[in-house]
């Protein structure tokens, strides 16, 4: 009897440890793929941030409608937008 009850013991213990061990496994690739794509979003606003940039300057000097104050809110745009990108990439794991 008491090896009975000493086997279903550390059969549930065995159960409980493998659940344990799926779920920590399942919640790791979950934020694995999420770190992905947080990095590629990163990387995306930091291109918008050079086309803002790029629209801004080359427009300032090739038209007469980009005034300065439509400069300055371009610039403004890009310091948010590059700000977001940054805080969005996640910062490298050391193993």
């Amino acid at each position: 009897m008491l090896l009975f009850c000493s086997l279903t013991l550390f059969q549930d213990f065995q159960v409980s440890l493998f659940s344990l061990y799926r779920d920590a496994f399942l919640l790791y690739n979950l934020i694995m793929k999420h770190d992905d794509r947080r990095k590629e979003t990163g990387k995306m606003l930091l291109d918008v941030t050079k086309y803002l940039l790029t629209a801004g300057l080359i427009g300032g000097v090739l038209t007469e409608k980009v005034t300065l104050a439509f400069g300055f809110i371009f610039v403004a745009l890009a310091i948010v937008v590059f700000l977001i990108g940054f805080f969005t990439i996640p910062p490298k794991k050391e193993v």
